[in-house]
């Protein structure tokens, strides 16, 4: 393959894998769910699109009354759900990190599934996978299946 087919299939892989671990939190009382509801320009969201789309993220999560942890995919995520929560002091991001939230669900941080981490190793498979089976571990669903690295 030359060099963009093979990134381009490694980041299908990467996104097939995703979806296989998002389909099995919603079952488990784990959740992922978006900081911002639009791809921003340049795909670099803002403070100020964040702070516009809170309101949105505190409906969602309130309606789901049943999901006891919240998956954040990247920093940018992991800190919109900080201050959605309203945190403080805010905790920092580090992959696989856990914040209890003052209404008792867990925040658990993963780095975001982007090409440029996973090509870089900064983010692999096994770590995606650990951080999926950690989030149904924290909702009581045990590791569940399709989560092997």
């Amino acid at each position: 393959m030359a060099g963009a087919e093979e990134r381009g299939a490694a980041l299908a892989r990467t996104a097939d894998r995703i979806a296989s671990c998002v389909r099995c939190l919603r079952p488990a009382g784990a959740w992922t769910a978006s900081a911002v509801r639009c791809p921003p320009p340049a795909n670099r969201p803002t403070p100020a699109e964040r702070d516009a789309c809170l309101p949105y993220l505190t409906a969602e999560l309130d309606a789901l009354s049943d999901v006891s942890v919240i998956v954040t995919l990247g920093a940018f995520a992991w800190h919109a759900a900080a201050r959605q929560a309203g945190l403080r002091p805010r905790p920092p991001f580090r992959h696989a990190a856990e914040a209890r939230r003052p209404d008792g669900r867990v925040q658990l941080a993963c780095y975001h599934p982007s090409r440029r981490n996973t090509a870089t190793g900064l983010l692999t498979d096994a770590m995606l996978a650990a951080v999926f089976r950690r989030a149904r571990e924290l909702a009581g669903a045990g590791a569940g299946p399709g989560f092997s690295a």
